[in-house]
């Protein structure tokens, strides 16, 4: 039943958010975001406590209640309707979508690909529009990201700690890829993308840049994973968006959470009775230990190599223009895998070469609105480009999906709907002067009108 409790607390706080901010979109979006990163935790619990009892669509049932609820609410705003027909990253998305959903009718498991498409996609386009809507002050202002990074690192670090004090992790090692969505991996690509909107209201006070700090390097750390090297360079990019004051502010709370780092490594030493700092030490020198950035970097991308080799053939040969469906690789593989471990290889395989040009131009638009950032006077934005930037790389190395949708998988859409928000965010400012003139054209008719 605590699946049951979990499941009913999350929607409790959908409905919520909803009831106090439905007639503005870009905020109730910015809450939904919020919330997205926990609802797998329903799949863990179910997976974990109650032994599979609840099946797929009680543990889907948050992801179209938003997306429903997120819908309502932009229909609610029509001057933003009005500004978004022209978007150019939204047609982008809007093909990839149409395409992706005509490769899901024409799938081997037809039904499941269709609702694999129904809780992804719909919900990265009103992610894209929420973001376009959005700015670094309103994220900032918001103050939520921040939290969300801590609670979603916090349930990670709690779990290995379960894992090691139980017996059901031999060592640090073998917690990599215990949790579910809250495995090692899995945790560094929620990094690369809600790192940044976590660092916009964190660099404003000591103890949250402290605490963000803290729990970013206990978890990358313990990560045991060379995708943990590129997250850190995001985390150092970001020194290049404080000021002065602000840097004497990041020393200190450098120095106090390498303190607390420490504390906290030994007090769990003498509590579990485990040799963990020397594990730490012994499991990184085997992951690391390569002549040359080079060979760590092969070394990394050997077995998905493989996997990309044998898949892609096979992509080539059967469907190449509509691809398997939507959240079709696993009944459709070889491999073993409920993904290619890389974006490029999976959008390829289960929705074929039109959709995936779709989607990619739209990170090619992300990209050139990144470098127009850099460009700019201004460095508020930068942590939502380094991100970006950071997530392409490791998408494409480590591996990344839109959304978690293989039929036996812990389900979640964070990926691909953070990623839109991101891609929205960074292409605000080519959209600032139409949504002003649609809202000041729709606050004319209501005056005229009345």
């Amino acid at each position: 039943m605590a699946t049951l409790f979990v499941q009913g607390s999350l929607l409790f706080l959908i409905i919520r958010a909803w009831s106090q901010k439905r007639t503005r979109f870009a905020e109730l979006a910015r809450a939904y975001l919020c919330l997205t990163p926990f609802i797998p935790l329903v799949s863990l619990i179910n997976h974990n406590v109650d032994h599979e009892r609840f099946g797929v669509g009680f543990r889907l049932a948050p992801f179209f209640v938003m997306s429903f609820l997120l819908l309502i609410s932009f229909d609610m705003n029509k001057y933003a309707k009005t500004a978004y027909r022209f978007s150019k990253e939204s047609l982008l998305l809007g093909g990839y979508g149409a395409f992706s959903l005509i490769s899901a009718v024409f799938a081997t498991d037809a039904s499941w690909a269709i609702i694999s498409w129904s809780w992804t996609v719909p919900g990265c386009l009103l992610f894209l529009i929420a973001g376009q809507l959005s700015s670094v002050d309103d994220v900032t202002r918001d103050g939520k990201m921040v939290y969300v990074v801590l609670g979603f690192l916090s349930i990670n670090l709690s779990l290995v700690a379960f894992g090691l004090l139980t017996g059901r992790a031999t060592d640090v090692f073998h917690t990599r890829n215990f949790g579910s969505c809250f495995a090692s991996n899995a945790v560094l690509l929620f990094l690369t993308i809600y790192s940044g909107l976590g660092w916009l209201h964190a660099r404003t006070s000591f103890l949250r840049m402290f605490m963000f700090i803290g729990f970013s390097a206990l978890s990358i750390l313990i990560s045991i994973s060379r995708t943990s090297v590129a997250v850190a360079l995001i985390y150092v990019s970001f020194l290049l968006t404080l000021h002065f004051r602000q840097f004497r502010r990041l020393t200190v709370a450098l120095a106090v959470a390498a303190g607390f780092l420490w504390i906290a490594l030994f007090a769990f030493e003498r509590v579990s009775g485990l040799q963990f700092t020397n594990q730490l030490a012994v499991n990184w020198k085997n992951r690391l230990g390569h002549e040359s950035l080079q060979g760590t970097f092969e070394a990394a991308m050997s077995h998905r190599v493989h996997i990309f080799n044998s898949e892609w053939r096979e992509v080539i040969k059967q469907n190449p223009f509509i691809g398997q469906g939507y959240g079709n690789f696993q009944q459709t593989t070889t491999s073993g895998f409920r993904d290619g471990h890389n974006l490029l290889l999976t959008e390829l395989y289960e929705n074929g070469w039109v959709a995936t040009g779709f989607f990619y131009l739209l990170l090619a638009v992300g990209v050139w609105h990144a470098v127009r950032k850099f460009a700019a006077h201004s460095r508020d934005e930068w942590p939502i480009a380094f991100c970006f930037l950071g997530f392409l790389f490791v998408a494409h190395t480590t591996g990344a999906v839109l959304s978690s949708r293989g039929v036996d998988s812990y389900f979640t859409p964070v990926t691909g709907w953070g990623l839109c928000f991101l891609i929205g965010m960074l292409s605000r400012h080519r959209k600032a002067r139409s949504l002003a003139m649609a809202q000041h054209v729709h606050q004319t008719k209501v005056a005229t009108a009345a």
